[in-house]
Order: C-alpha cells, then sequence, then structure tokens
C-alpha cells in the first residue's frame, strides 16, 4: 500500500459513518497490541478552543526538550497534519505502513463478525500505533466529538484532562441542554487525574467538578483574576500570568483575541500543575 491508497482506504470507510461507542476502537487496538496503554496522555475536551490549547500545550513541552505526540482534527492542507511528532506531519510512507497493517487488523474484525472501523476510529488507530513506535514523551490528544463515547477515550488513564470553552455543539448527538452537553465531554476524566478548566458557564462547572468528585480527581478552573493582559495588537498579545506559587511576566503570543490568552494561560496552568 503506499501513500494514496493509504489515504483512499481511510476516506473509503467514511460509508460506515460515525459511530459514538468504544468497542470497536477497543478490539482493533486490541488486535494491534494496545498501543494506548503505553503512552502518557494529555487529553483534550471542549467546544472552542481546543486545536490551539493543544498548539500551546505542545510547544511548551517541546521548548523544554520532550518529543510529543499531537494528535488533532481537522486538518487544514493535507491530511497527516492530523498525526505530528514534534509538530512534524507523520511522514507518507509511514502512515502507509501502519495503514497497511491497520486494514488487515480491520479485515480480521470483519472476519469474526464484527463491525468494520470507521473512518475516525482508524485514524485514531494510526495514531496511537505512531506515537508508540516514535516512543514519545507525551501526546496531547484531542477528542473529536463530545468525549465520553469518543475513540481517543479509548484510553484507560491519562496525566491530564483539560477542557476548553464548552458551549453548545452537537446538540442532536451530544444533548440540548449545556449540563448534557458538559456531561458528555465529562466523560473523558480519569479516576485520580489532573483536571483543568477554562472559565465555564457555572452549569458546566458544576458538572465538570461533580465528575472530578466522583473520580477522585484534582480540579483546577482558569480564573480571570491570574491573567493580567498587558497589550494586544496586530502583533500579538502580551500578558502576565500568576499562579499560587508562581508568577510569569511578560508572556507574548502571536494569536490574536482574548480568547487566545486564556487558551494559552489554561496550557500553562496545566503544565505548572503537572510539575
Amino acid at each position: 500500500m503506499n501513500y494514496k491508497e493509504a489515504i483512499e482506504y481511510i476516506n473509503d470507510k467514511a460509508k460506515f459513518g460515525s459511530r459514538l461507542g468504544l468497542d470497536s476502537i477497543g478490539e482493533l487496538l486490541n488486535l494491534l497490541g494496545n498501543p494506548q496503554e503505553k503512552l502518557k496522555c494529555i487529553h483534550i475536551g471542549g467546544t472552542n478552543g481546543k486545536g490551539s490549547t493543544s498548539s500551546f500545550i505542545s510547544s511548551i513541552l517541546m521548548e523544554s526538550g520532550y518529543d510529543v505526540g499531537i494528535f488533532t482534527s481537522p486538518y487544514i492542507e493535507r491530511f497527516n497534519e492530523r498525526i505530528q511528532k514534534n509538530k512534524e506531519d507523520i511522514p507518507d510512507n509511514i502512515l502507509a505502513n501502519i495503514t497497511c497493517e491497520i486494514k488487515e487488523k480491520c479485515n480480521i474484525m470483519v472476519e469474526k463478525g464484527l463491525d468494520h472501523p470507521t473512518t475516525f476510529e482508524i485514524i485514531t488507530a494510526i495514531a496511537f500505533v505512531y506515537f508508540k513506535r516514535e516512543n514519545v514523551d507525551f501526546v496531547v490528544l484531542e477528542v473529536g466529538l463530545g468525549g465520553r463515547y469518543d475513540s481517543t477515550n479509548i484510553i484507560k488513564s491519562n496525566i491530564a484532562t483539560v477542557f476548553s470553552h464548552i458551549n453548545m455543539d452537537h446538540i442532536d448527538i451530544l444533548g440540548d441542554t449545556l449540563e448534557k452537553i458538559a456531561y458528555q465531554k465529562a466523560g473523558i476524566i480519569k479516576e485520580g487525574s489532573l483536571i483543568v478548566s477554562y472559565p465555564q458557564e457555572e452549569e458546566v462547572e458544576s458538572v465538570l467538578k461533580a465528575e472530578s468528585v466522583n473520580l477522585n480527581g484534582e480540579f483546577h478552573i482558569l480564573k480571570a483574576e491570574d491573567i493580567k493582559i498587558k497589550s494586544m495588537d496586530e502583533d500579538g498579545s502580551i500578558f502576565d500570568y500568576r499562579e499560587e506559587f508562581r508568577h510569569i511576566e511578560d508572556i507574548k503570543i502571536n494569536m490574536l483575541g482574548e480568547h487566545q490568552i486564556y487558551n494559552s494561560s489554561l496550557a500553562i496552568k496545566t503544565l505548572i500543575n503537572l510539575e
């Protein structure tokens, strides 16, 4: 299988639609040796800002000398953007080789009378196999849809659960109230993990807190008073961030908008609390 054939194979599986649930991805990864169980994941859910929060966390980790696997969606120009190591796209030949291996496992599943994995399940599996083989130090893992039944939630544990801003989205699938949507998003919280959240609506924060308490998690929420914005213009933004025992001054980001300052602060807060 070459690169073109791999992409055609992956895209062709869109005919199986989108399927929430963990049985299919679980069986596929089991056939692949469960590579996800060997990875240290920072799992990122939410409605808005997942991508930029993932990028900020990845950049900070890379600047600290770590090898970082990054799984995001969708891509802008090229499919390979969805799976990166240190912000370099997965090479074409490696993508093709892993896809060929996964195709064999998918065929085994069909022969056993199981559903064929969906496109997103296949892409998720490719990412886990690639990151395991590259022996990355951390994986920044972005949820595809919702959280509780998203394929990325096949991981049994993570080192941090991060929530960007949660708002109304996919109400036909996740629910027609903020509480219902937050419940689906909160499903990525793992037993005893660190949970860090963007400032949320009261009803969303209540759901996240309740799930954190239920799973003995350590819940933190970003506070506006911990951020001091110094400037915002076409060149980017400069701000200070204050954690309980840390004060970081003159942080500069190139992205525009107050929400990006909050997303970068969310990344900083997450990594400070992981130290």
